[in-house]
């Protein structure tokens, strides 16, 4: 009872349904979103109860999450045992219940998410403001319904790697990353922590036969997310024309050959075709993994071509300073060593000196 109080005065991190006409016209990650299969869960975001969520957060314990405990993958509301599983949350979303592609280096997803302008992955996190527009758009909408965070500034290395997948059309679980997220409430008891998955926690126990109480209020979840014109200023790289190039996904079925004339028929009796076999699909994946893999490496190469170039130019104009400075350098001595020769009544400097060197005259 004393961890309900607690978790019934916390503030929620409420889920964001999104404008997809609005999305689409400002930055159109909207194919992304339904080739990942994130956009139904996106436009229909329903309501949530602040009793059943402290409830909820109250009853989580170290057996929900512990492989081989009686109460793996359950959680105790109000008399009965529900499930609370990635395959239940998948069910409950629309999102594949498949293998998730391996997370890419952080060196890696510093410089995709950045444009390269990181390369090497912070130790504190990575800032958001180094975001290119695409990137900070997944990132506000992911800490709201995927990955939830009261402060995006500092990006993490779990959340970038999700954002990575998202963009890239990489297979990502979004049923283990919510389970793998709500593991981490089990031991924060203290008021300031706000709760995540209101809607969701909901939702998914109503699918599960859950009602609320008679006097129970519902509240219904109107928050969208709203785009900020300012993702696309000078401090993010506009990267949403990038978003009309989609990777090419291999063909899951074998070609087939033409059919066979009638010439070569003749009576003979046709032959059953044999049973197609379909190509796994965590072989579909691994496919899909190296294009994406091949697309980045050469993205990078770009811009890393690009770079030099800038590069190049940077140490011709580090040469022609150089060269400057030894000439200036040599007229400076060849005014000391003349100063010198002249003794104490040399006065100042001639006219045509001070203009050969470019300084200032010296008396």
């Amino acid at each position: 009872m004393h961890d309900w109080r607690v978790h019934a005065t916390r503030e929620f991190i409420l889920e964001k349904s999104i404008n997809v006409e609005e999305l689409t016209e400002k930055c159109n990650i909207v194919p992304i979103l339904r080739d990942q299969f994130l956009l139904a869960s996106l436009v229909h975001i329903g309501p949530y109860s602040r009793w059943l969520t402290a409830e909820f957060y109250t009853n989580l314990t170290l057996d929900t999450f512990s492989e081989g405990s009686p109460r793996f993958q359950q959680v105790f509301i109000r008399d009965k045992w529900y499930p609370l599983s990635p395959a239940v949350i998948n069910s409950y979303l629309g999102t594949p219940n498949h293998q998730a592609a391996p997370d890419p280096s952080p060196n890696l997803l510093a410089a995709a998410l950045t444009h390269n302008k990181i390369v090497t992955w912070p130790n504190t996190g990575l800032e958001s403001l180094k975001l290119t527009t695409v990137y900070s758009v997944l990132l506000r909408i992911a800490s709201a319904n995927w990955m939830p965070a009261v402060r995006h500034h500092l990006v993490s290395d779990q959340l970038a790697a999700l954002l990575y997948k998202i963009r890239n059309r990489l297979p990502i679980n979004l049923g283990e990353t919510i389970f793998g997220h709500l593991a981490h409430f089990v031991r924060h008891r203290e008021p300031k922590v706000h709760l995540p998955f209101p809607s969701l926690i909901f939702g998914l126990l109503q699918e599960h036969g859950f009602k609320p109480y008679t006097d129970e209020v519902v509240i219904a979840n109107d928050s969208i997310y709203k785009y900020d014109d300012r993702l696309t200023n000078k401090d993010h790289y506009d990267d949403r024309a990038t978003l009309m190039i989609t990777p090419n996904v291999p063909s899951a079925t074998p070609p087939v050959s033409a059919p066979a004339s009638s010439a070569d028929t003749g009576s003979a009796p046709v032959p059953r075709p044999a049973a197609v076999i379909k190509e796994p699909q965590t072989l579909m994946d691994r496919r899909q993994i190296v294009l994406t893999l091949q697309a980045s490496i050469a993205q990078i190469r770009t811009s890393v071509a690009s770079q030099q170039i800038t590069i190049d130019g940077l140490e011709k104009l580090l040469g022609a300073e150089l060269e400057e400075i030894a000439r200036m350098e040599a007229i400076y001595a060849r005014l000391r060593s003349t100063t010198s020769t002249a003794g104490a009544d040399t006065g100042s400097v001639s006219e045509s000196d001070e203009s050969e060197s470019g300084t200032p005259s010296a008396s």
